[in-house]
């Protein structure tokens, strides 16, 4: 049975889709998670065979259930190479979230840019760094994107999509082997809410960019960046007078920056 979602009521019938969608992608890449730990090399590899099989299934059931999907496929992000499109895509996009982490940046150099080695073993930087940006803005930036927009205005597609994509996360602080108690929820939920809060930012963001250029590669090359750089540790930065006015300078110049970038780059 193929349901148009046209008939249905667009923006109910959507929204039900993608939750349905991250549903699916939050039961596979914590299934084959359960209980272990995460950064082992093992779950790192089981957990990254959940996510590709997420991606499978959630074309399957979008391709299912929505004619309109389908019939929109010039609308998808698409993956430019082109020089028109290097510097809206690429160029930009990087300097912007360089400048978002300025403070980190500093610290870095002076640590010799010793943050891309603070994951000891090369399979977590494989999967922060490559294979969880690559996966989870494919099914998030681009499937789920793409099925709100047709129905939602831009800035409620951003909101809902970064919302799904923040809750997705929320089973890191559950189902983990060095995190599955029953104290999490007296002793971890200002960690929990925060992590949380971080993830909805930076998906707005990723989501602002993929609407603005199109492009799906945007996305993934500052979801890399993030992860490189991590949540930012304010204590550690503000903790010395250049990096918090650094900090500090970063984080305005970035909100300056952005808006300039999404009404005229």
């Amino acid at each position: 049975m193929v349901v148009d979602i046209d008939k249905m009521g667009c923006s109910m019938s959507t929204l039900l889709l993608a939750l349905l969608i991250t549903l699916t992608i939050v039961v596979l890449i914590n299934l084959f998670g359960w209980k272990r730990n995460r950064d082992q090399t093992a779950t790192i590899y089981r957990k990254l065979f959940g996510m590709i099989c997420s991606a499978v299934i959630s074309v399957m059931i979008i391709e299912y259930f929505s004619h309109s999907y389908l019939q929109s496929l010039q609308q998808r992000a698409v993956i430019e190479f082109s020089f028109d499109n290097l510097k809206s895509t690429i160029i930009l996009p990087v300097i912007l979230t360089l400048i978002l982490f300025a403070g980190p940046l500093l610290s870095d150099i002076r640590d010799g840019l010793g943050g891309l080695y603070q994951w000891d073993n090369i399979h977590i930087l494989v999967r922060n760094i490559f294979a969880a940006p690559i996966v989870e803005e494919i099914l998030f930036r681009d499937l789920l994107i793409h099925l709100l927009i047709q129905c939602f205005t831009p800035s409620a597609t951003v909101l809902i999509g970064s919302l799904l994509f923040s809750l997705s996360h929320l089973p890191h602080h559950f189902v983990d082997e060095d995190h599955f108690t029953t104290d999490i929820i007296r002793y971890q939920w200002p960690e929990t809410l925060s992590h949380l809060t971080i993830t909805f930012i930076f998906a707005a963001y990723a989501s602002m960019l993929r609407l603005r250029t199109n492009s799906i590669i945007s996305p993934i090359i500052v979801h890399s960046l993030c992860n490189y750089f991590a949540a930012p540790r304010f204590d550690e930065l503000f903790s010395d007078k250049v990096l918090r006015i650094v900090t500090i300078v970063g984080a305005i110049s970035f909100v300056i920056s952005f808006i300039v970038f999404m009404v005229y780059a």
